[in-house]
């Protein structure tokens, strides 16, 4: 295998990673977010930067914003390759 087919398994690979953890912060949601739009809201691209979630999802929230930006640098790393 090539170096850029590499880097865009290791991309897909940080991509589904980041959605899985999206999944496991649903289980942190606070009481109070009721409505069924904002629950849809936790399995967006943009998840972590919602206030939707306890304290004890803050470790979640911060290794999905570490995913999205590592996939973001492998894809832009991926395409100039």
């Amino acid at each position: 295998m090539d170096n850029k087919t590499l880097v865009l398994i290791a991309a897909v690979t940080v991509n589904l990673l980041y959605f899985a953890l999206a999944i496991a912060a649903r289980s942190h949601l606070k009481q109070d977010v009721k409505s069924q739009a904002d629950r849809l809201l936790t399995l967006t691209f943009w998840w972590p930067f919602y206030e939707f979630y306890e304290e004890t999802a803050k470790t979640l929230r911060l290794t999905g914003l570490f995913l999205l930006v590592a996939s973001a640098g492998l894809y832009i790393w991926w395409a100039t390759m």
